[in-house]
């Protein structure tokens, strides 16, 4: 009888494991930024937006987001995973409000770009 219980509950531990989880989402608590994020989705889609790079600044991850105006005029912005500003660079008159960025932003990577 104890070896039925034990075979039991050794085929119901194998069915079912005991470290099952799901797997972590990749960056920003998501699989796909773009997609599943709707304010960057809705940003992308309106804003005169030329790319976005996934990355982490100073341990915080979020997006480089690259604007063009016009023909001449450009600005980048660092916004977090909830869209809030942390900080932009500017070619222009806008001015740069973290000089540190380059020195502590890590694993950049290409998100999306326009065609």
């Amino acid at each position: 009888m104890i070896d039925k219980h034990l075979a039991i509950i050794i085929f119901a531990l194998l069915l079912f494991g005991c470290n099952r989880h799901e797997p972590e989402p990749s960056f920003c608590n998501v699989e796909d930024p773009v997609n599943d994020l709707g304010w960057l989705n809705e940003l992308i889609q309106e804003a005169p937006i030329t790319k976005v790079d996934k990355c982490k600044f100073k341990e915080e991850e979020g997006f480089f987001i690259v604007y063009c105006v016009g023909d001449t005029f450009s600005y980048a912005q660092f916004v977090n995973c909830s869209g809030e500003f942390i900080c932009q660079f500017s070619d222009g008159f806008i001015g740069v409000t973290c000089p540190d960025f380059w020195d502590h932003v890590t694993d950049r990577e290409l998100l999306w770009e326009t065609e």
